[in-house]
């Protein structure tokens, strides 16, 4: 739910005009609140060790979480210069 909330932002980020830069944080704050469960397990001794299966997920992770906040920016941008 959070994530929603999160890309909405952005989209308004995108249509007030902020700079581009803006993406790469949100990104990584979304892949932290999607991912901070199994991170914060990685240090108890009952749980698996990373592995490739992980790392992969990961990394699909981190690039879908950019793809998303690029999409909902340039949403915004698109709204902007649509409405004028």
């Amino acid at each position: 739910m959070l994530a929603f909330g999160v890309l909405a932002a952005v989209s308004l980020a995108g249509y007030v005009g902020t700079s581009w830069w803006l993406v790469v944080p949100v990104a990584v704050l979304l892949t932290l609140q999607s991912w901070w469960s199994h991170l914060w397990r990685l240090g108890e001794p009952s749980h698996d060790p990373w592995s490739k299966k992980i790392t992969a997920y990961f990394v699909t992770g981190i690039a879908a979480d950019l793809a998303m906040t690029v999409v909902a920016f340039g949403f915004g941008r698109a709204l902007r210069w649509m409405l004028g």
